[in-house]
């Protein structure tokens, strides 16, 4: 009986069957969740401990969560917010910059190379705090509480790459964004934009020669079948999922329903890092035990020479982003005062 009630709590009885519930429970309001992986990825499983959570707190809302982008793709989000067709959403940062160009910050040079263990406490202090504010003032939307880490983007090749200097020529396939390329060619790389399900054949047809991905992406695509059987890992960027809220719907809510709202989304995103973290560390290990990958790492000292070359095009890139100067200098005086060396 309670599995049965967690299940419609968080809507999922509806989907199952392929019918999607357009009208809320007698006496509750609507509260559609919108993201585009599938149920089995652990975005949409922090998704569905947050409404459990959010269902055990304050019992006062219909909440149905759409995954698959069965509503909505990930670069939508900000215009179905909104227009107030969905009332909550947790699209990738990377998706945001065409609404909001401070989405793109943690791509920018002066992240380059940090440690999973120093990017944690940065995006989830005041770092975060800082680029949070500016989107939600961007986008117009509330943003509930921490970011979900996909993870760190690293280079994987079909060809050796030991350090740095073996970017030089490499045809290297990236994410998008004018960071990342501008990073890639100052490494002595040629960027490549090419989606991601068209990796294979562009591996094969030796039309790029590496991919710039996170391990669990490079896993789930079994590219090793395609050739890549060397990484690089020197945590380029980390790629981000943020929550955002319609501001009509928060801003309508009772001081209770927000402060459970917050604090179900900070036990779920702590729930759903740890899930991601593993993910992430497993998926390396079973391509190097199973797949023969060959991996390297930079050193502290390699990363930080290369952070000071590259922070030298920041400037540029900002400029052309059309990025709020003040926001990305105070993100900056924020990394440095955590000791991070350029």
């Amino acid at each position: 009986m309670q599995r049965r009630k967690f299940i419609h709590a968080i809507g999922l009885t509806a989907l199952a069957t392929g019918v999607a519930a357009t009208k809320p429970a007698f006496g509750k309001e609507r509260f559609r969740i919108s993201i585009d992986t599938n149920p089995s990825h652990f975005r949409n499983k922090t998704v569905e401990r947050f409404a459990a959570e959010l269902t055990k707190r304050v019992d006062v809302f219909d909440i149905t969560i759409y995954p698959s982008g069965q509503l909505f793709a990930d670069r939508d989000i900000p215009k179905a917010l909104r227009q107030g067709a969905v009332e909550m959403g947790v699209p990738g940062l990377w998706q945001l910059d065409g609404y909001a160009p401070e989405a793109s910050l943690p791509s920018l040079p002066m992240f380059f190379g940090i440690p999973q263990e120093q990017i944690g406490p940065l995006i989830g202090g005041n770092v975060g705090k800082l680029i949070s504010n500016e989107l939600g003032k961007a986008l117009q939307v509330h943003m509930p509480g921490q970011w979900l880490n996909l993870g760190s983007t690293s280079t994987f090749a079909v060809k050796p790459i030991k350090s740095f200097g073996d970017y030089k020529g490499l045809k290297i396939r990236y994410p998008g964004g004018i960071s990342s390329a501008t990073v890639l060619r100052e490494l002595g790389a040629n960027p490549v934009l090419i989606p991601y399900p068209d990796l294979p054949i562009a591996l094969s047809q030796n039309t790029v020669d590496a991919v710039l991905s996170s391990n669990v992406s490079i896993a789930s695509a079994k590219l090793w079948d395609s050739g890549l059987k060397y990484a690089f890992l020197d945590n380029q960027f980390y790629a981000y999922y943020a929550p955002m809220i319609n501001a009509a719907f928060w801003n309508k809510q009772s001081a209770e329903i927000k402060k459970a709202i917050t604090e179900s989304w900070a036990i779920a995103v702590a729930e759903g890092q740890s899930i991601a973290d593993e993910s992430q560390r497993k998926a390396i290990e079973m391509m190097v035990k199973d797949h023969g990958l060959q991996v390297s790492s930079p050193t502290e000292s390699e990363l930080a020479q290369i952070r000071a070359k590259v922070i030298l095009v920041q400037p540029d890139i900002v400029k052309k982003m059309k990025m709020n100067d003040t926001l990305v200098q105070n993100v900056f005086s924020e990394l440095k005062k955590m000791g991070i060396k350029y």
